[in-house]
């Protein structure tokens, strides 16, 4: 028997109904395909649009930026999702206007989108960093400005910085033994409080500092001890456990608070029970004090407390609480410190903006709005974090 299938068994409306659509769906791809090839623009960038971007890149090489600024809204129209458009809008607006009017036409640009152009804001920052390394009347804004450019490889921020190569300015880790060595000779010549000079030497992060700090523990001046066992407590070395104890017995209440709130960083509990009753004071500013130095193990009840903190009624307790609790809680932060950058006391809205900037991971809204703010350490650490996030 032939095995040949016999099409008179099939079904003639079902043979007419397959080849209609095989032939109809062979005339929609092959039209389909036709359409795309016709319609599709090439995947580079047209000739004609090169040309206009190449022009404006050539008045800004040629110096004329006037003529630019005047003319480089048009090519935005033109070219509303062009990103390269948008760039020689900010370098036009930073060269004319300077950086408050870059961010000015890059905001207009981005109207009511949600997703950044990170490598565009960089730019704006850097000219704001660039801008706070020249002026004169900041001296510290002007130094942060410059030590952020350094960080980002900047050498003529590098250069304009000078000053000592080995008091480890710019660098991420300790400075060197020899800037130690000479903030410990500086400290040791000091009488009376050594405040300013104990805070360098733990700012510094080598643990070289500590031999000079443990000899003031010893120091006839409470606040000097107090302070000398806070610096050891920020270097973290575990050896200085045996000679911050006894600091436990010491006459003085901050002393002893200040000995329990360092061995506390460092691992030791034997002073837990004087934070804990400091935890438990009626005053908000002691409970503030003694949640600082808890938050090296911050468990429930140390979230707790911070929480409660974070509204109270005196401003300057709540912005000390957010920054404590961001870590962990970085809404309940943003949001605490979000109400106090409109506090009527100027100094609280400035340290609000300090700690937005502190605060902000990667929120690109946060830290576009610190450039503008009034105060100049905000402006530079805000730009300084644009860098960090875009490198």
């Amino acid at each position: 028997m032939s095995q040949d299938v016999n099409y008179m068994h099939i079904p003639t409306r079902a043979v007419v109904a397959g080849a209609f659509i095989l032939v109809m769906s062979g005339s929609v791809m092959s039209g389909s395909l036709g359409a795309q090839s016709a319609t599709l623009p090439p995947p580079a960038v047209s000739s004609e649009e090169a040309a206009a971007m190449a022009q404006y890149w050539t008045l800004l090489a040629q110096g004329r930026f006037d003529e630019s600024a005047r003319t480089v809204a048009t090519l935005i129209s033109r070219y509303p999702r062009n990103t390269s458009a948008l760039a020689l809008l900010v370098e036009t607006s930073i060269a004319h206007g300077g950086p408050v009017k870059a961010l000015d036409a890059y905001e207009v640009w981005l109207g009511g989108r949600t997703i950044e152009e990170p490598g565009v804001l960089r730019r704006i920052a850097r000219a704001y960093l660039y801008e706070s390394g020249r002026q004169t009347q900041d001296s510290a804004a002007r130094t942060e400005a410059l030590l952020a450019l350094v960080r980002d490889g900047d050498v003529a921020a590098a250069a304009a910085l000078g000053g000592d190569p080995t008091d480890g300015r710019g660098q991420s880790g300790p400075a060197g033994a020899a800037a130690v060595d000479r903030l410990g000779a500086q400290m040791k010549a000091a009488s009376g409080m050594k405040l300013r000079e104990i805070q360098r030497l733990a700012d510094t992060g080598n643990p070289r500092a500590a031999a000079a700090l443990v000899e003031v523990l010893r120091d006839e001046w409470p606040e000097n001890r107090a302070a000398a066992a806070t610096a050891l407590g920020k270097l973290g070395r575990a050896e200085d456990i045996v000679v911050l104890r006894p600091l436990l017995q010491d006459p003085h209440g901050a002393v002893r608070v200040q000995a329990a709130g360092a061995l506390y960083r460092l691992g030791d509990t034997s002073g837990a029970p004087v934070l804990l009753e400091l935890a438990a004071s009626e005053h908000a500013s002691m409970r503030l004090t003694a949640a600082t130095f808890l938050a090296s193990q911050p468990d429930e009840n140390w979230k707790s407390l911070v929480r409660a903190l974070a509204s109270d009624p005196d401003p300057s307790i709540r912005l000390d609480a957010a920054r404590l609790i961001a870590p962990h809680d970085p809404d309940l932060a943003r949001s605490v410190l979000d109400n106090l950058s409109r506090d009527a006391n100027a100094a609280i809205r400035e340290e609000a903006a300090l700690g937005l900037v502190e605060t902000s991971r990667s929120d690109f809204g946060v830290l576009r709005r610190t450039l503008r703010t009034g105060n100049s350490i905000a402006r530079v650490r805000a730009a300084d974090r644009v860098l960090a996030l875009t490198r």
